[in-house]
C-alpha cells in the first residue's frame, strides 16, 4: 500500500468523472462499461441513421497522479475520463463529433450531430474510411503498476537533485501513471481493442543562487518499467547540469554566423520543424519549400528519421491510425532523401501521393559516429543550445527566436553561459549543413534522439 512508503503527509483523493452514474449497455456491465459493445452499437446506429460509412473511437482512462507543491509531494489523486469520437460519411461529405462521455445517449447524440455536420460540408471524392484492416488486439506498456516503487523512485530522484546539484531548485514536477482502454470500430469491419498503461515523469528545474534565478529547463519521460533510477532516464541529468551552469549568464555582444550544437530535446524540435515543411496543409496548398522534393536529397546524407510507434524505445505506441489503418514504420528521411510527405488518407487520395504509414510522432533519429566531446572540439565559434523559444517557421523554413538557455562554444570548449541571444536562419538550409551527429542518444519513451550540430545559424547578441 502507498502508506508503506512514508507518504503520511500525502492526502489521497479519489475523483470520479461527472458521468460515473451513466446508463450502461446492460445492468450487469460494470467492467469498463463494455466499450466494445458501445462501439458496436455506434456503427449500427450510423447505418440506421443513413450514413454511408463511419467510424468511432471510444476510450476510458484512469490517471493516478502525485501533485507537487512548494518542493514537496502534497496529494495523491485518482481521476477517470472517457470520450467518444465519431466520424460519419454521407454522399462524399464528412461530419464529426467529439464528446467527453461514453454511453448510449452520448453515442446517439454524437451520431446525430455528426450527420448534421456532414450535411453542411462540401462533397469531396477523397472523403472516406479505411478498408477493412481485420481485428487488432493489443496490450502495451504496464497494466499493473507498482505505485509504491514508483514513489520510491520519485523520492530517490528528488534526493539526487538536492545532493548533487546544490544550486538547483525544482520548478515543477509531474508524476503519474496513466491507463487507457481504447476501442476503434468502423463500418468496413475493422476492430481495434487496445489496453495501454505507462508511467510519466516531467521535471522543470532552475538554477538558483541568492536572488538570481535562471530560465527553467524541462524534460519529460514515459516509462514502462522502473528498473533504472529516474535521473538516468531521458535527459534529466543534462537539464540539471544546464540549469545550474546557467547561473551568471550575461548578454552576448555582437553578431556572427556560426555553429549550433543542439541537445536531444532541441534535435527533436529541429526535426519536427523539418517535418512541418511537408505537412498536410503545406502540401495541399502548395506552399511547402519541399513540395517538389519527394525522392530528392533534402538533408545531409547522415540524417535518417524513422517514424516507428513499434520501436523498442517507444512506450505504448500507436495501435490504430486516426483514419483506421494498421500502423507501419516508415522513414520520413533516409540518408538525406525525402521519402514521404506527411499525408493522411484524405490528403493522399486528394494528391495521388503516397500516404504516410502511421500517424504517430515517434521519431527514431539515427545516431552518428562522433562523441559529444568531439562535437564540441570541432566547433571554433558557436553555441550549445539547451532551450529555444520562437514562432513556427514559415512555409519556406525561415525562423527566428531566442535561445533561452545556451552556452558559448569557443575554440572547441564550452565557455560562458549566455542570455538574450537571438537565432535566425532557415531549417531547410540547416538540414543540408549538418556538421556532426553524436553516437550518444537520449530516449524519452516517445523516441530516440542524438545531439546534432549545424552550421550557418545567425547568432545575435545585444
Amino acid at each position: 500500500m502507498l502508506d508503506n512508503v512514508g507518504q503520511d503527509n500525502i492526502e489521497q483523493d479519489n475523483i470520479e468523472s461527472d458521468n460515473a452514474g451513466r446508463d450502461n449497455i446492460t445492468q450487469n456491465d460494470t467492467e469498463q462499461d463494455n466499450i466494445m459493445d458501445l462501439a458496436d452499437y455506434a456503427t449500427r446506429k450510423m447505418r440506421e441513421a443513413g450514413a454511408d460509412d463511419g467510424q468511432i473511437f471510444v476510450t476510458k482512462g484512469e490517471c493516478r497522479q502525485w501533485e507537487f507543491e512548494n518542493g514537496e509531494f502534497s496529494r495523491f489523486v485518482t481521476t477517470f475520463n472517457e470520450d467518444s469520437n465519431v466520424a460519419v460519411y454521407k454522399d462524399r461529405k464528412r461530419g464529426a463529433r467529439f464528446l467527453n462521455k461514453a454511453d448510449l445517449k452520448s453515442i446517439d447524440l454524437a451520431v446525430r450531430d455528426a450527420l448534421e455536420s456532414s450535411a453542411a460540408a462540401q462533397a469531396d471524392d477523397a472523403e472516406g474510411i479505411a478498408p477493412n484492416q481485420g481485428t487488432i488486439c493489443t496490450e502495451k506498456g504496464i497494466l499493473e503498476p507498482d505505485m509504491d516503487r514508483f514513489f520510491c523512485r520519485l523520492m530517490e530522484m528528488k534526493a539526487d537533485l538536492e545532493q548533487n546539484y546544490p544550486n538547483l531548485k525544482i520548478d515543477s514536477m509531474d508524476a503519474n501513471y496513466f491507463k487507457r482502454h481504447l476501442v476503434y470500430r468502423n463500418t468496413s469491419g475493422t476492430v481495434c481493442d487496445e489496453h495501454m498503461g505507462r508511467y510519466f515523469v516531467s521535471l522543470g528545474v532552475v538554477g538558483k543562487q541568492g536572488d538570481e534565478v535562471t530560465n527553467p529547463c524541462y524534460e519529460g519521460v514515459q516509462l514502462t518499467d522502473l528498473e533504472r533510477p529516474l535521473m538516468d532516464c531521458g535527459s534529466f541529468r543534462l537539464i540539471a547540469w544546464s540549469a545550474e551552469r546557467s547561473l551568471g549568464a550575461k548578454p552576448m555582444e555582437g553578431k556572427f554566423t556560426g555553429t549550433v550544437l543542439m541537445v536531444p530535446n532541441m534535435v527533436q524540435e529541429f526535426v519536427s520543424n523539418l517535418w512541418g515543411l511537408v505537412s498536410r496543409g503545406s502540401i495541399l496548398d502548395g506552399t511547402s519549400v519541399w513540395r517538389d522534393r519527394l525522392g530528392c536529397q533534402v538533408a545531409d546524407e547522415r540524417l535518417t528519421v524513422r517514424i516507428d510507434p513499434s520501436a523498442a524505445c517507444v512506450c505504448a505506441g500507436e495501435s490504430i491510425t486516426f483514419d483506421g489503418f494498421r500502423p507501419e514504420p516508415y522513414e520520413l528521411i533516409k540518408n538525406g532523401i525525402l521519402q514521404y510527405f506527411d499525408l493522411d488518407y484524405f490528403a493522399s487520395k486528394k494528391t495521388g501521393l503516397p500516404m504516410k504509414k502511421n500517424y504517430s510522432a515517434n521519431m527514431i533519429i539515427s545516431p552518428g559516429n562522433c562523441s559529444v566531446e568531439d562535437m564540441v572540439r570541432h566547433i571554433d565559434n558557436g553555441i550549445w543550445l539547451e532551450n529555444y523559444a520562437g514562432a513556427n517557421p514559415d512555409p519556406n523554413g525561415n525562423f527566428s527566436g531566442v535561445a533561452t538557455t545556451c552556452f558559448r562554444i569557443r575554440d572547441g570548449k564550452i565557455a560562458e553561459p549566455l542570455k538574450e541571444v537571438s537565432l535566425s536562419g532557415n531549417f531547410a538550409d540547416l538540414a543540408m549543413h549538418i556538421r556532426d551527429i553524436s553516437k550518444e542518444i537520449s530516449e524519452d519513451g516517445g523516441g530516440s534522439y542524438p545531439f546534432i550540430s549545424v552550421d550557418g545559424v545567425v547568432i545575435s547578441g545585444k
